[in-house]
């Protein structure tokens, strides 16, 4: 069983997050000061825009639905930034996992390859998904409808693709040209800030199950000979101590994004919804599509997040029981026993130390 190809989900990460100049293995100070400075901007015209109609419910309502996407991005990218060095750390504490020499057999790497599997198939679903809402969303006020800005007390006017406030106005259609491709770079930022920044987090977290997965098939496979059992054991509990530090770092790093990403998506699904119902009773048919595409990003996301920490609570808390550990001599099951209380308290990742993420909590978010 190959292992090399596991190694690609790194590469994938690279690119994506070298595009927005944060990858932290080479992050690049130029390339993100563009993208950050830019996209910055264009959050502060949203919120501008926001409070300047603010006795508009329609409009404040379609305006949320945009802004919090483009503020959770913008609050992404920053915490990526701020945790660089985190995450840096992390990156290269993994690579020796990515060898051939460090799994016994192929079993141990099957266990390792089926979450990198499923690491792997998020970004291939994830990704795709979220580029195509971005570009339908850009795409929206190019429909060929004749648009009234009842807001703006204008019979028409030249309708951008995000709702911005724009200190100048748009007089031809060769200035309107000009602004509208002005605003094309946000659709990269958007669906890499939004999603592709979470393809890392969800990367280190599988990768993290895949290991104790490895660990717990260890566990269970432990040697019953006095002299062997010492020097393997000791390599089972420095693997273990290794990989909760790595959790731990996890959880410090974004805990707090974490938090807010929880909250907003929560507001996000609310605003899908209603903007799903809206675009049904209007007939607004290519609008419709965009927002189940919004919709099915965001539900997407959430769930994964909470996979993810579930994945990570269920995975070693069971293996030093269901191992053979009462067929051990004394000195061999006091070892275990202390194992076993050690481990009842599982890894998790939380959202503001508040949540733990897991499948139940997605349900109450859900309902």
């Amino acid at each position: 069983m190959d292992i090399s190809g596991a190694a690609d989900i790194l590469t994938w990460n690279k690119w994506v997050f070298s595009f927005l100049g944060i990858w932290p293995l080479d992050d690049s100070n130029k390339l993100f000061l563009f993208h950050y400075i830019y996209f910055m901007i264009h959050t502060c015209l949203e919120y501008v825009e926001l409070f300047k109609y603010l006795n508009n419910l329609e409009y404040v309502v379609a305006n949320l639905t945009e802004n919090l996407v483009i503020t959770l991005t913008f609050l992404k990218i920053s915490a990526y930034r701020i945790n660089k060095n985190e995450l840096r750390k992390m990156s290269n504490d993994i690579n020796d996992d990515f060898k051939e020499e460090s799994y016994k057999d192929s079993e141990e790497k099957a266990l390792f390859l089926e979450y990198n599997a499923i690491a792997q198939k998020f970004m291939k679903v994830g990704i795709p998904i979220t580029l195509i809402a971005a570009v339908l969303y850009y795409l929206r006020p190019l429909t060929g409808h004749v648009i009234v800005d009842t807001s703006r007390n204008t019979s028409h006017s030249y309708i951008m693709p995000y709702r911005i406030t724009l200190f100048f106005e748009i007089t031809n259609f060769q200035m309107y040209v000009f602004m509208y491709a002005f605003e094309i770079l946000n659709v990269p930022i958007i669906a890499f800030g939004f999603i592709g920044t979470d393809c890392l987090l969800i990367t280190l977290v599988l990768h993290l199950c895949g290991q104790l997965a490895v660990l717990s098939h260890q566990v269970r496979n432990l040697t019953m000979n006095p002299q062997n059992f010492q020097n393997e054991f000791r390599v089972i509990v420095m693997k273990h101590l290794r990989l909760i530090r790595i959790s731990k770092s996890l959880d410090t790093a974004f805990n707090q994004i974490l938090i807010q990403q929880l909250v907003g998506m929560s507001l996000l699904l609310c605003l899908a919804g209603y903007n799903l119902i809206a675009m049904s009773d209007s007939g607004q048919n290519v609008h419709l599509i965009t927002f189940i595409f919004y919709a099915c990003s965001v539900s997407m996301l959430l769930f994964a997040y909470c996979l993810i920490g579930e994945y990570l609570i269920n995975e070693i808390q069971d293996a030093f029981y269901n191992s053979t550990w009462y067929n051990r001599p004394p000195y061999q099951l006091e070892l275990f026993l202390i194992c076993m209380v050690f481990v009842q308290r599982p890894l998790v990742l939380t959202a503001g130390k508040i949540y733990s993420l897991s499948l139940s909590t997605f349900a109450r978010v859900s309902k």
